[in-house]
């Protein structure tokens, strides 16, 4: 009876030592546990889109508008809808034409108003770094890669660079295809989660 209180006493150890043991790494944060996080989280991948207002009249300089001739015109993407002279360039309205319209994601393409054209698919590549502040917060270094860049990738590269179509919803894109990113995770009590993403 004895040898069997035993046995009992010492499952009971060894159960409760794993269980802890499970317990703790389960929270232990490494670099493929948090790609898995940030994925989750912030929703990779995902379409990353750009909400436009084409009815708006624009000003553009002589060389942006031939920017967005070379793009958008000639290519049949974008057309003039009305045109006045200013002093020192154009005033336009231009909307898309219905060569654009597979890339408008969201919105009416029709009475083309505040219509979302799609730039990229964003992926997660690789978590380049963790940095620990405590026991419960890491700072996470990771790299973004922008797949499958749709002809207006470029325009909201000219309209970054000029002044062309900005909307307070414009995305933060990179020049080149990848970036590098930084996210702040902390451990809650069901896990880590994102706390502050920041760029």
């Amino acid at each position: 009876m004895k040898r069997l209180d035993l046995k009992l006493v010492l499952f009971l150890i060894l159960s409760i030592s794993l269980a802890l043991t499970l317990g703790c790494n389960s929270n232990k944060l490494d670099r493929s546990k948090a790609k898995i996080i940030i994925a989750k989280q912030l929703k990779y991948p995902s379409k990353v889109k750009w909400e436009i207002n084409p009815n708006s009249r624009i000003s553009v300089t002589v060389g942006q508008y031939d920017l967005l001739a070379e793009y958008f015109f000639k290519p049949g993407l974008m057309k003039v809808k009305d045109v006045m002279k200013g002093s020192r360039g154009f005033h336009l309205i231009i909307e898309p034409t219905i060569s654009a319209k597979q890339y408008i994601v969201d919105g009416d393409y029709d009475n083309k108003n505040r219509v979302k054209l799609l730039l990229a698919e964003k992926h997660i590549t690789d978590v380049t770094g963790i940095r620990f502040i405590s026991e419960k917060e890491a700072i996470v270094e990771y790299t973004e890669y922008y797949s499958t860049p749709t002809p207006f990738f470029k325009l909201w590269l000219v309209a970054r660079n000029s002044g062309v179509f900005y909307t307070s919803s414009r995305p933060h894109i990179p020049l080149s295809c990848t970036a590098n990113r930084k996210v702040r995770l902390v451990l809650y009590d069901d896990g880590w989660r994102d706390k502050n993403s920041f760029w």
